[in-house]
C-alpha cells in the first residue's frame, strides 16, 4: 500500500493545494483537481455513480492519510498507525448523499474543495466522512460516510474496543455526534430480479477479500442490465417496426425462469429517471466473499417508492440457504418538469 499511495499522491494529489489540517475539530481540507471527463455518462452528461465513489475514495485516502503537523506525529485518521499495530477496518456501513447540483450542467466539477473528517467512534467502530464542494457552493455536492469495524489482522474476528492511543488522540476531536449504522433491508421478494456471477481475482483488495466498489458495481450493472431487458421488450411490443430480440440480453433469466424462478423487473424504474442521477446510496457488508466464489446479485422496487431501488447479493450455497453478503438501496432523483 506504501508504494501504491506514493505512485498515486506523487502526481496529482501531493502538490498539496491549499490544504489545512487541523485538529480539533480533526479534519483536513485540499483542492481536488476534479472530476475528469471520462467519468461523465454519454446519455445524461453527468458523472456516472462509480466515477463519484472514485473521487471521494481518492480523497478520503488522501486526506486522511496526511500527516498533523509537529508534535503530533501521527495522520489525520491514524489507520496507517492501527496496521502497524496489527488492526484492521472492514467497512459495516456506507452512505452516500449527493446534491442535485452534483448533476447540475451549469456548476464546474473542476477544480472542487475536498474534505476529510474523522466523525466519531464507539467501542471498535470508526465513523468518518469525505466532502466534495464546488468552489462557488457552500453546501457538499456530495458526502461519504463511512463506518469501518476493527478487526484483528491476525484473526480477522472483530476486537472488543480500540487501543487506547486511538481514544487518546482523538477524544473530543469528534465532528459527529454518533456513528453511521443502518437498518437491515426487509426481506427480499421470491420474484426479484436475479443475476448470477462470479467473484474474480481482481475484485480482491489489500484487505484479502472482496473490495467494497465490487459490490455496489455487480449490484448497479444487474440493475442496468434488467432495465436494458425491460425496455427493450417494451420497444418490441409498441414499436413493432424493428425486430428486437430482447432475449438476448436475458439469457441467465430464462435458464433461471425454467428452473422455477419467476423474475419481476423494476416495475417503475425508467432510463430517464435513472438519467437524473443517484440520490442516495446506502450500504450493508455483512460476510466477506474471496475469488472465485460464485454470488447472485438479487434486485427489486417496493410498492410506494418508485424512486428507490434494493439489492442483496448472496452466496449460492444448497438451495433455501444462501447467505447474504451485502445489502444495498438507491434512490434516483424524481423527474424534473420541463421548464
Amino acid at each position: 500500500m506504501k508504494k501504491i499511495n506514493a505512485r498515486i499522491y506523487g502526481n496529482h494529489l501531493a502538490t498539496d493545494r491549499g490544504i489545512e489540517i487541523h485538529d480539533n475539530p480533526r479534519y483536513v481540507t485540499f483542492t481536488y483537481y476534479g472530476i475528469p471527463l471520462w467519468c461523465f455518462d454519454y446519455q445524461s452528461g453527468s458523472p456516472g455513480l462509480m466515477s463519484i465513489i472514485g473521487a471521494l475514495e481518492d480523497c478520503w485516502s488522501y486526506g486522511s492519510s496526511r500527516k498533523m503537523p509537529e508534535p503530533l506525529n501521527h495522520t489525520v485518521s491514524l489507520e496507517r498507525e492501527m496496521r502497524r499495530s496489527g488492526l484492521l477496518g472492514f467497512y459495516t456501513d456506507f452512505e452516500i448523499n449527493i446534491a442535485r447540483s452534483l448533476y447540475s450542467h451549469s456548476v464546474p466539477l473542476w477544480p472542487l474543495r475536498a474534505k476529510y473528517s474523522h466523525g466519531c467512534y464507539s467501542g471498535a467502530f470508526i465513523t468518518n466522512c469525505t466532502e466534495l464542494r464546488a468552489l462557488s457552493i457552500q453546501e457538499p455536492l456530495v458526502k461519504m460516510t463511512i463506518c469501518a469495524g476493527c478487526v484483528s489482522a491476525k484473526t480477522r474476528k472483530r476486537v472488543d474496543a480500540l487501543p487506547k492511543w486511538f481514544m487518546e488522540a482523538v477524544d473530543g476531536k469528534q465532528t459527529l455526534q454518533k456513528g453511521l449504522k443502518l437498518e437491515r433491508l426487509k426481506s427480499r421478494p421470491e420474484d426479484a430480479y436475479r443475476q448470477s456471477t462470479m467473484i474474480l481475482m481482481a475484485d480482491i483488495d489489500h484487505n484479502k477479500h472482496t473490495n467494497y466498489k465490487t459490490y455496489i458495481r455487480k449490484c448497479y450493472e444487474a440493475l442496468q442490465t434488467a432495465l436494458t431487458i425491460k425496455e427493450a421488450a417494451q420497444l418490441n411490443t409498441e414499436q413493432n417496426a424493428q425486430k428486437i430480440d430482447s432475449d438476448r440480453y436475458s439469457e441467465k433469466a430464462k435458464a433461471s425462469e425454467a428452473s422455477g424462478h419467476k423474475q419481476v423487473l423494476p416495475r417503475w424504474l425508467t432510463s430517464d429517471i435513472m438519467r437524473q442521477g443517484v440520490k442516495t446510496l446506502r450500504v450493508k457488508f455483512i460476510k466477506e466473499s474471496q475469488a472465485g466464489e460464485e454470488v447472485s446479485v438479487h434486485v427489486w422496487q417496493e410498492d410506494g417508492k418508485p424512486f428507490w431501488v434494493f439489492f442483496t447479493l448472496e452466496r449460492q450455497t444448497p438451495p433455501g440457504s444462501n447467505q447474504i453478503l451485502f445489502e444495498m438501496s438507491l434512490e434516483f432523483f424524481e423527474l424534473q418538469p420541463n421548464l
